[in-house]
């Protein structure tokens, strides 16, 4: 029989990943809110360039509506998504507005839009290469899987009350260097993700536990003003720093 499906017009392309994947792992509310964010940004193109929106600004009284869930909810929820890697928060310059706190002292708009990791997953920016790393660098980028899912997979047929168990998605170690990690970015006026897969977890927190204040402050200045290809093509994220830093520190 043939189809007399139509193209569609005002629409809103939804990458099959989010359902698939994405929407298992989220809270109600939090789906919501992903929801909406997708819808202004993915849903709006640049007639010229074709381009689809990063970032749309939204207001807590917008998502209210558009959510049908209260305001303590839907700040729980952004709360979770931008912890979790799925969503940016930024002030109107860009500034990460990645804690409650942070946000609630905002007194502008705020926006929101997909992180870069997950705009890579869903195949809305390119694959970048990973070449020109040392030999060390390189066999840990290429033994890296794009699709590795982040630290809270769930295994199968966990229960309700193990899966709530497990939505801390980074230890507090990880945690508290994030704040320092986005801090010094910001200096050199970048925007990095901050989505870790599992081993790039590991491997940061292992990393943690072994280097000083001092080692710290010295590898992250490093980074930041490394030329290596891959470093600067993946925009300095937390996942390429977590699979770098023990080289870094041996340079």
């Amino acid at each position: 029989m043939k189809s007399t499906f139509r193209g569609l017009e005002r629409t809103t392309p939804f990458p099959n990943v989010l359902i698939d994947e994405v929407m298992p792992r989220l809270k109600d509310t939090s789906w919501r809110v992903l929801c909406i964010i997708v819808r202004q940004t993915l849903g709006w193109q640049d007639q010229t360039s074709n381009n689809r929106k990063e970032r749309d600004w939204l207001t807590r009284s917008q998502l209210r509506a558009r959510t049908g869930r209260n305001s303590e909810a839907i700040a729980m929820a952004i709360d979770a998504l931008v912890r979790q890697g799925y969503i940016i928060a930024q002030n109107s310059d860009g500034v990460p507005l990645n804690t409650p706190q942070k946000r609630r002292a905002n007194r502008g708009r705020i926006y929101y839009g997909l992180t870069k990791s997950l705009q890579h997953q869903i195949g809305i920016m390119q694959t970048r290469k990973t070449e020109q790393l040392p030999a060390l660098a390189g066999s840990i980028f290429h033994g890296y899987n794009r699709k590795t899912k982040h630290v809270t997979v769930e295994k199968a047929n966990t229960t309700k009350e193990t899966q709530t168990k497990r939505e801390t998605i980074f230890s507090t170690e990880v945690m508290l260097f994030i704040e320092v990690f986005q801090q010094k970015a910001h200096e050199y006026e970048i925007k990095p993700d901050v989505v870790l897969s599992s081993n790039a977890h590991d491997r940061l927190q292992r990393w943690l536990q072994k280097a000083g204040e001092e080692e710290r402050a010295r590898t992250l200045q490093k980074y930041f003003c490394s030329k290596w290809d891959a470093i600067v093509r993946l925009n300095y994220s937390l996942e390429v720093f977590a699979n770098t830093c023990s080289i870094l520190r041996m340079e």
